[in-house]
């Protein structure tokens, strides 16, 4: 049975008129869908003046033959899913879902993410063999994440294995399977794939047994913190002084933040999934590394001297809401309630590095009421750019800033995961080494352009030390434009002292907009 989320419009109103809005959704539901529809979870806040939000199973002709549709301060629509927007590791949608839910498991899936949960994991009968052998300047790296992407006849899978102590990941399959690609990743280290070649997609004949011995050698990632080239890019040098982003207030609605010993300032506002908010560090913990990886870009502290590279605006306050569950992707109704409560902690930005094809009038509703309180909303543009594809939401919104990713000529080794990023289209190159990357959304609605290729930056851990790591897509030039203009604004005095509404969020996107150069690539 479909699943439909009821809520009201808050943008635009008064409290009068936000009570005014919520009361007639909640009679609306009580008086036409209380008896055909079937309550999953409910939202009703104590302020009368918040986001009422129900979540119920109903028939899809019961809903949309409702007279409440017409109601135009009540709005329903079907329960939309948003996706993570890294580059998936493998170009085939390997994503963020680890099955983490306690720091004592924290880690424990390391750079690819990879659920336990997900049937890629699932071995592939026997008969055919592959070794990896993961080395780094000939000494095994123990502990790296391998994943081996196979095909037969038209189908494609992928194995996951962690290297054992003498860095070595053996792999077991049918063999009707051709083994396509590898790829390795470790902390510390730049994730790097290999193509084995061949193709049974065609073969006629009863495929033969194989055995590969495969050694890959992995190169470490570069220590030259506290600024990279991101930050000279942006202007963000690394000086002395006070640290960017002084004074400014960073949303980051994600899969939550840390542990990581460079991020102990961020506050944490819990986890928001399934309509259900649960306050608290322990909630607010990263499933994933996704969040981790975002919150640091914009705002890693690491010690003086350590190689590590600082986030773009250390000095802003970073306030994290967690919006993904282990192994599942996260609900429209809970970035909206999430972004609703960051606007009205004093959050001047929200990040939002999810990306789908489909509009929600709820989350553009919180959107703009968000923006109506002086809370400026930057996402990712996505990662649909190898398809030809346009910018995703939330970034297509007219009300978000929507960022494409750059990346840099020769800063990511060959062979690396980030180095295939890079395109050979020459229209997608511009000046000073700049390229567009390959899977970057672009068009029109795109506003400002940031780097996504092999950013450096945290990775969370069960001890709370965490590592770096670095990582591909529009979710990580999105979070770099908000680091920059965090900056920005904790130098601008009229910005501070304007009062927080719609004008004080104009004048951070039109400060933005000032500070963006032509690098010669169009949108």
């Amino acid at each position: 049975m479909p699943r439909f989320v009821l809520s009201h419009r808050m943008a635009g109103r008064g409290r009068d008129g936000r009570v005014a809005s919520r009361a007639e959704a909640v009679a609306a539901f009580d008086r036409f869908f209380a008896r055909g529809a079937t309550v999953v979870s409910r939202r009703s806040p104590a302020d009368d003046a918040d986001r009422e939000v129900i979540v119920f199973d109903a028939d899809l002709a019961f809903v949309t033959g409702n007279a409440v549709l017409t109601l135009p301060d009540v709005l329903i629509e079907g329960e939309q899913a948003r996706d993570l927007a890294p580059l998936g590791r493998s170009r085939l949608g390997v994503e963020s879902t680890e099955a983490r839910r306690t720091p004592a498991v924290l880690g424990s899936l390391g750079i690819f993410g990879i659920s336990r949960r997900n049937p890629f994991l699932e071995p592939l009968g026997e008969g055919s063999a592959l070794r990896v052998h993961v080395v780094a300047a000939g000494v095994p790296v123990p502990g790296a994440d391998v994943v081996v992407f196979l095909h037969t006849k038209g189908l494609g899978r992928s194995v996951w294995r962690r290297a054992d102590p003498d860095g070595r990941a053996d792999f077991a399959f049918d063999p009707q399977w051709t083994v396509e690609t590898v790829e390795v990743g470790a902390a510390g280290f730049w994730s790097t794939t290999f193509a084995l070649g061949g193709d049974n997609r065609d073969r006629r004949v009863e495929p033969e047994p194989v055995s590969i011995e495969l050694p890959v050698p992995l190169e470490p990632l570069p220590e030259t913190g506290p600024a990279a080239w991101w930050h000279r890019l942006g202007g963000l040098g690394g000086d002395p002084g006070t640290p960017p982003g002084d004074g400014v207030v960073v949303g980051v609605v994600d899969s939550g933040v840390g542990p990581h010993r460079d991020l102990p300032h961020v506050e944490t506002l819990g986890s928001y999934l399934d309509n259900v908010h649960v306050a608290g560090a322990e909630a607010g913990l990263d499933s994933g590394w996704h969040g981790t990886h975002v919150a640091g870009i914009v705002g890693a502290r690491p010690a003086a001297g350590s190689g590590r590279p600082a986030g773009l605006a250390p000095g802003a306050r970073l306030l994290s809401a967690r919006v993904f569950e282990p192994g599942a992707a996260p609900r429209h109704q809970d970035i909206a309630v999430a972004v609703d409560d960051l606007a009205a902690r004093g959050a001047d930005m929200v990040n939002l590095s999810v990306e789908a094809p489909t509009s929600s009038e709820l989350e553009l509703d919180a959107i703009r009421y968000a923006l109506e309180r002086g809370t400026l909303c930057v996402a990712s543009a996505g990662n649909t750019g190898e398809g030809g594809g346009d910018v995703q939401f939330p970034g297509a919104y007219e009300e978000v800033v929507a960022v494409s990713a750059l990346g840099l000529t020769g800063w990511a080794p060959p062979g690396s995961v980030s180095a295939a990023c890079e395109p050979p289209d020459p229209d997608r190159h511009g000046e000073s080494g700049l390229f567009l990357a390959d899977f970057s959304s672009t068009g029109p609605a795109v506003d400002a352009s940031g780097p996504g290729v092999g950013v450096i930056s945290t990775m969370p851990d069960a001890g709370g030390e965490g590592w770096y790591a670095a990582q591909d897509g529009t979710s990580m030039a999105s979070p770099y434009v908000v680091g920059v203009l965090a900056a920005l604004l904790s130098r601008d005095a009229g910005w501070s002292s304007m009062p927080r509404d719609a004008a004080r969020a104009e004048h951070a996107r039109a400060l933005l907009r000032q500070a963006c150069r032509d690098v010669g690539l169009g949108t």
